[in-house]
């Protein structure tokens, strides 16, 4: 399928952590640069105060730009840098991530492939953001990350997924999480289309006394992605996510749109 689309808008981090993930089944190849912009808006009228649901809203716009580059097919680099709006009391730059992904395994069988991908990385406060206050953009944590997938590319075009890992969070406090997500999607030449279903489950969680408070998440949450090609260089993508039931964490529905600039070596 040649330079289809190798990359996408897997990247989006909500307010309180980042999942769904930086890490997706694709490899840059060497030399190859996707730079992404995303605007995201997401609101929930409803926060599970540990696992009761209770009348909470809140609004939430970000900006993030997104950097995947390719050293060689089997090791990429992958940056995130988000900027979060609550309101006038709570926007700034949150937490970005750094993160290497190299690929172990690739298998070629007459009707596709078989990808094993693995990546390791941190995430880290870019700014010393207020986290005092009644809605903040985070809790200024600084944590370990590392994925593994397996994704299985057929020459038709569908794909599908599984991505497992964990996060440990260093600072504020020490947490561990262990993400599940699940992809199956259609990659072409004229546009991709995907859905998700991601599952976050943080070991041990207390109590949320206010909104975003770091007691530790945990979540079930579906969404999708739609990806349209206008030249090999540039595409622009539509997305969205509904959290469906969770612990620590709001009710959210977020819709998601943005571009990607693609730079990579002429064959």
């Amino acid at each position: 399928m040649g330079r289809l689309i190798l990359f996408l808008c897997f990247f989006i981090v909500s307010h309180q952590i980042y999942t769904q993930g930086a890490i997706d089944g694709y490899m840059k190849n060497k030399k190859e640069t996707d730079i992404a912009i995303t605007y995201s808006y997401e609101k929930f009228n409803q926060y599970y105060f540990g696992s009761k649901p209770l009348s909470q809203s809140l609004t939430t716009q970000s900006a993030s730009l997104f950097i995947a580059h390719g050293f060689n097919s089997n090791f990429n680099l992958i940056a995130s840098i988000p900027y979060m709006y609550i309101d006038e009391e709570n926007k700034n730059f949150q937490d970005a991530i750094l993160a290497i992904k190299f690929r172990t395994k690739k298998k070629k069988y007459d009707h596709g492939q078989l990808s094993r991908i693995s990546s390791i990385g941190f995430t880290f406060p870019m700014v010393g953001y207020d986290i005092d206050t009644e809605n903040p953009i985070g809790q200024k944590a600084v944590a370990f990350m590392m994925r593994h997938l397996y994704q299985y590319q057929s020459n038709s075009g569908f794909f599908a997924m599984a991505q497992t890992g964990f996060d440990f969070r260093l600072i504020p406090e020490t947490q561990f999480a262990v993400p599940l997500i699940f992809r199956l999607g259609y990659a072409h030449s004229k546009f991709y289309l995907d859905f998700w279903l991601d599952y976050f489950h943080t070991m041990e969680t207390g109590v949320d006394q206010s909104i975003s408070a770091g007691s530790g998440s945990r979540f079930l949450k579906i969404g999708g992605t739609f990806y349209y090609p206008i030249t090999p260089h540039l595409g622009v993508f539509i997305g969205g996510a509904q959290f469906l039931s969770g612990r620590n964490i709001g009710k959210a529905t977020r819709v998601n749109v943005g571009f990607v600039v693609k730079s990579f070596k002429k064959e």
